[in-house]
């Protein structure tokens, strides 16, 4: 784990990523990227022959985002925190 601190704080809110990982990944980030990033995302996935791409991104974004996770304080904070992903580029986190 390279963030046990995030998973501690979120585990005191009562909060599970995974719901919200899962659906990034459900959906492969279609409606949570910009199209160009989606298309990057997926070169990769073609290119290394893995959707396993699709789950270290997911997870790079809450690493990426590590301090303001820890820094929110309920749920609504959290929901806003992920609610626009347009600025995330795909490349650099992976």
């Amino acid at each position: 784990m390279f963030e046990p601190e995030v998973c501690y704080h979120l585990e005191e809110l009562d909060i599970s990523p995974i719901k919200t990982a899962f659906h990034w990944i459900n959906q492969c980030f279609v409606g949570t990227l910009e199209v160009d990033q989606i298309f990057i995302l997926w070169d990769r996935m073609l290119g290394f022959e893995s959707v396993e791409i699709i789950t270290i991104l997911a997870v790079s974004i809450f690493v990426f985002r590590a301090n303001h996770i820890l820094n929110i304080s309920n749920r609504h904070e959290y929901d806003e925190l992920f609610s626009d992903l347009g600025t995330i580029k795909v490349l650099p986190l992976l």
